[in-house]
């Protein structure tokens, strides 16, 4: 838990806090109530729209276990992020993230869209929601993990690239149905507590980046891939 709380049906998004009907620009300091031209987020009724976004920069500064942080989306309650495009997210601070969610509920990224995340840790979402992933194209370039939810990842119809330091994926249970996982990182592509489901899926683990491919472990009731 953070000592930060957002007004009720609002999200951070680059530093900045959205209201219903709220529009942001690429790289814009201030809401606006008018569709931008080019690049932009929009939030309404719990859906956060990134429209060929782009955004570099701190993002919102909150509160973390023992140090500020800060992540490009930050989120107090579930949301759905639906992407339109191609979107890039980049925090430039230290030990921060891409996209943030400490609540109990779950996001859903949809949309058929595009996003790349630039941070030192791509995609946390906290406590007791899951994490939700249909036709998307995530691409995570990380220093640390690349996504990490403290409970279960369902992606369906997409396709996962993730280069990191650390481990890619962390989770309790991992589902993967039509979808394509992709990790280069010198530790482990994929842990999980609860198993794994792959459907139809096709996962590829590089280690190090670029070479063989890790085998399957599991240790003590934790799957390491």
């Amino acid at each position: 838990p953070t000592e930060n709380v957002l007004p009720a049906n609002t999200i951070a998004v680059g530093g900045v806090v959205l209201r219903n009907g709220d529009y942001l620009a690429s790289n814009a300091s201030a809401a606006v109530r008018t569709k931008p031209s080019g690049g932009y987020a929009y939030w309404n009724n719990g859906v956060l729209t990134l429209h060929n976004y782009r955004y570099s920069g701190a993002g919102y500064i909150y509160q973390g276990v023992g140090a500020k942080c800060g992540s490009v989306i930050y989120a107090e309650n579930g949301f759905t992020l639906r992407l339109e495009g191609t979107n890039t997210l980049t925090n430039t601070k230290a030990g921060s993230d891409g996209i943030t969610r400490e609540s109990n509920a779950n996001v859903t990224i949809n949309g058929g869209g595009t996003l790349q995340i630039n941070a030192d840790y791509g995609i946390y979402t906290t406590w007791s929601g899951n994490l939700i992933l249909n036709n998307v194209k995530l691409k995570i370039q990380a220093d640390g993990f690349g996504i990490r939810s403290d409970m279960d990842i369902t992606a369906t119809d997409s396709r996962l690239e993730i280069v990191c330091n650390d481990t890619g994926i962390v989770c309790y249970t991992l589902t993967l149905i039509d979808t394509t996982v992709v990790c280069h990182t010198p530790g482990y592509g994929l842990v999980t507590q609860g198993g794994q489901v792959y459907p139809n899926a096709n996962v590829q683990v590089l280690y190090p980046r670029g070479g063989k491919i890790q085998p399957l472990t599991s240790v003590g009731g934790v799957t390491r891939w």
